[in-house]
């Protein structure tokens, strides 16, 4: 028979369980649903700094305990895999706090690994010193539609890339992070980062940038939006054969190019018939990951490692603009 691991949350807000309170029927966006769906874990506990909160959390979602602190719940429940879905600037301290407990044997972050300061690369050696698993939630490298993409750049099917743009809000490393790791998956790390303007419209101490840089000798642009008129996630990639749009929610356009009937000698882009559908939820697939992780040491696809070079970027191109605007 399989084992199953005992789990926990810690911070009782959107994405560890509000996502999915009354809407999306049938979808799976938060570690609640992953974890209540999945037949090899038992959720034990949640906790949050306000306890009711995390009453309310526990209550709705049929989970047994609930506690004001995280270190009781830790030391009373005993979990083996613990979310982290508090704010960015705190991911740290509560990671460093599981790593006291010896029967973890994995955590499960929300992005990014840290807040726009402080030290990640410690911990995450840390972990793999320890043999704790961890995943940082760039859920998209679980999305099998990012993974569709990643097939159809490697067999050229899109041809040479020639450029990409993200469109994004709500700050670089809260937000744009997303963008900048996929293409980190797609491709290769990012190199050459420019800044051209930034403007707050979430975080202060996370701007929302226009940027540039190279992933694989490709020049990718971000470009900001205001989150505060509207909420905006799109990925355009731009090769000699055809065109791919990521828009908010995942959706994939795939346009090829083909010869123009109307007007010789020109090329026009038409939607193409490609399957991108998903048969696994990110988060669901994330938390099969996880599991395959403690049992058999596959590889997790966003790691600490993975994150720390996103997060290392994000950085780069904030400092570069505090240079920019001295």
């Amino acid at each position: 028979m399989n084992k199953i691991y005992k789990t926990a949350i810690i911070g009782c807000g959107g994405i560890a369980g509000d996502y999915d309170r009354g809407t999306r029927k049938g979808y799976v966006s938060t570690h609640v649903k992953a974890y209540l769906l999945e037949k090899r874990t038992r959720l034990v506990a949640v906790a949050d700094i306000d306890p009711e909160k995390a009453k309310d959390f526990s209550r709705y979602w049929k989970i047994k305990n609930f506690y004001g602190e995280a270190p009781r719940m830790l030391e009373k429940e005993k979990p083996e895999i613990v979310s982290i879905c508090t704010p960015d600037e705190t991911h740290m301290d509560i990671l460093s706090l599981c790593l006291k407990y010896p029967g973890i044997k994995a955590v499960w972050c929300e992005k990014p690994i840290a807040g726009p300061s402080g030290s990640a690369e410690d911990i995450v050696k840390k972990c793999t010193s320890l043999g704790v698993k961890l995943a940082i939630n760039y859920q998209r490298r679980w999305d099998e539609r990012c993974q569709k993409i990643k097939q159809i750049i490697e067999s050229g099917e899109l041809g040479k890339i020639q450029k990409a743009v993200i469109f994004y809000g709500k700050g670089v490393n809260r937000s744009g992070s997303h963008g900048i790791d996929l293409f980190s998956f797609w491709l290769e790390d990012l190199s050459k980062p420019r800044v051209f303007n930034s403007f707050f419209d979430y975080d202060k101490e996370d701007l929302t940038l226009d940027a540039r840089f190279e992933c694989g000798g490709v020049p990718v642009y971000l470009i900001g939006t205001d989150e505060r008129a509207y909420s905006l996630f799109e990925i355009q990639i731009f090769g000699t054969l055809g065109r791919i749009i990521v828009k908010r929610g995942g959706l994939v356009e795939f346009l090829r190019a083909k010869e123009d009937s109307e007007f010789e000698g020109h090329r026009k882009l038409e939607s193409s018939k490609v399957d991108f559908k998903m048969k696994t939820y990110p988060m669901s697939a994330a938390l099969n990951n996880i599991i395959d992780a403690i049992e058999t040491d596959v590889p997790i696809l966003s790691d600490g490692f993975t994150a720390l070079r996103t997060l290392n970027l994000c950085r780069s191109l904030l400092q570069l603009e505090k240079e920019r605007i001295k």
